[in-house]
């Protein structure tokens, strides 16, 4: 069965606007967390500078659009958030995107998407799902590569790898974990939710996500062709992917 490329490029498309969104929120907001900070406490932010990204998604559709719409409605309705919900609302981001990476070279394939699916939403545990995803499919985690002009004849470019500064598997994994635990309702006599080390957090993992993806090879379940995946493209800011042919030397 040959692979459904629109859409893998759909789940891309998807990533990309997410992380855009709570790169958008938080890149500028980075810093040491603050010392005796209390998690409930009001943390005021400036949000001028965020709503043309935010406008931006909005216009493209979909459930990231629906995301940036919430956002910008907690924006029109006052210039302070209170932090627990800001915090809260972006690790469900980074969740969410942890999973679209790991189910991504699935969507290829609808039967096979759908049954891991399944299987999934029985435990919500990621690590067990890759390990399931990597018997079908050895090749689904995506290899970050950057591209330099190649000085062979008939090819365009040479793919090099990206050797640091990318979210690893084992990383996406507990990234994903930990970004569970914050999303149930907490035990009022535990220790509370530093929400502030999130703050500090998100970024850093926006960042390794989008070194990741940036542009990547991956290996779709049912077949060996190579594809390689510029998550923004020059000509339209848009996911695509490109399909090769692999060649006997």
């Amino acid at each position: 069965m040959e692979p459904d490329i629109q859409a893998y490029t759909a789940v891309m498309e998807e990533i990309r606007r997410r992380t855009e969104v709570v790169s958008a929120l938080f890149g500028r907001q980075s810093r040491k967390p603050l010392a005796g900070a209390q998690p409930e406490s009001v943390h005021p932010i400036h949000f001028g500078w965020l709503h043309r990204s935010l406008f931006v998604s909005c216009r493209l559709g979909g459930s990231a659009a629906r995301f940036a719409r919430l956002i910008l409605s907690h924006l029109r309705a006052g210039r302070n958030m209170y932090r627990a919900t800001q915090v809260e609302s972006m690790v469900l981001q980074v969740r969410m995107i942890a999973e679209l990476i790991a189910f991504a070279s699935l969507a290829a394939n609808k039967q096979v998407f759908e049954e891991n699916q399944r299987n999934f939403e029985k435990s919500w545990n990621l690590a067990k799902l890759m390990k399931d995803i990597q018997k079908l499919n050895p090749g689904f985690y995506p290899k970050p590569v950057f591209e330099v002009p190649s000085k062979k004849p008939g090819i365009m470019n040479d793919l090099l790898d990206v050797t640091s500064g990318f979210m690893e598997r084992d990383e996406l994994v507990e990234v994903h974990g930990r970004c569970g635990g914050v999303l149930h309702a907490r035990n009022p006599y535990g220790d509370p939710i530093r929400y502030e080390d999130f703050e500090v957090l998100i970024p850093i993992w926006m960042e390794k996500i989008q070194n990741l993806l940036n542009c990547h090879v991956v290996q779709l379940f049912g077949n060996t062709r190579l594809y390689v995946v510029h998550m923004k493209e020059p000509q339209d800011g848009r996911a695509r992917v490109h399909t090769f042919e692999r060649v006997d030397a």
